[in-house]
C-alpha cells in the first residue's frame, strides 16, 4: 500500500515538474513575442512581461483552459458552425426562411393568432381594406417561405 502511494507521489511530482517546464517554455515564447512587439516601447514591454508572467505562473491552469477554448473556437469554428446549421438545428425542427431560422410548425400554418384574427374579421366582413391587404401579404409571404423550404429540401435531396 505504501509502495503504491509512493508511486503515485512520484507520478504527480513528475507531472508537476513537466507542468513547470511547459510554463517556462510558454513564458519564454511569450517573452520573445512581447520583445518583438514592444522592442521600441520598453515601458510597455516591462509591464506586459510582468502581466504575462503573473498570468502564466500564477493562473496557469485557467490560462491553459482559455487557450484550449480559443483553439477550439478559432480552429474548429467553421466545423462547429456547420454542425449547428446542418445537424442540430434541423434536428430541433428549425429551418432557414429568409435569413432567419424559424420552426417548421410556424411556417406550415401556425403563423400566429394575428393572422387567424384577421382571417376571422375578413370572413365576417368587419375587416378594413388595410387589414385585407395585410392578410393577403401574410399569405404571400407564407407561400414564399414554403417555396423556399421546398427548394432547400430539393437541393438537399440532390
Amino acid at each position: 500500500m505504501l509502495a503504491a502511494l509512493l508511486f503515485f507521489d512520484e507520478v504527480f511530482s513528475t507531472l508537476g515538474e513537466l507542468d513547470f517546464v511547459v510554463r517556462v517554455m510558454v513564458f519564454s515564447y511569450m517573452l520573445f513575442w512581447l520583445y518583438m512587439t514592444f522592442k521600441d516601447a520598453q515601458l510597455l514591454f516591462g509591464i506586459a512581461t510582468i502581466v504575462v508572467g503573473y498570468l502564466i505562473f500564477v493562473h496557469g491552469v485557467s490560462v491553459t483552459i482559455v487557450v484550449v477554448l480559443w483553439l477550439i473556437f478559432f480552429l474548429l469554428g467553421s466545423q462547429l458552425q456547420m454542425l449547428m446549421l446542418f445537424g442540430v438545428l434541423p434536428l430541433l425542427g428549425y429551418q432557414q426562411a429568409g435569413g432567419k431560422y424559424v420552426k417548421e410548425s410556424e411556417l406550415m400554418g401556425g403563423g400566429g393568432g394575428a393572422a387567424q384574427e384577421l382571417e376571422a374579421k375578413v370572413k365576417s366582413g368587419q375587416a378594413s381594406q388595410q387589414e385585407q391587404q395585410a392578410l393577403q401579404e401574410m399569405y404571400a409571404q407564407e407561400q414564399m417561405q414554403q417555396q423556399q423550404m421546398q427548394r432547400g429540401r430539393m437541393r438537399a435531396g440532390m
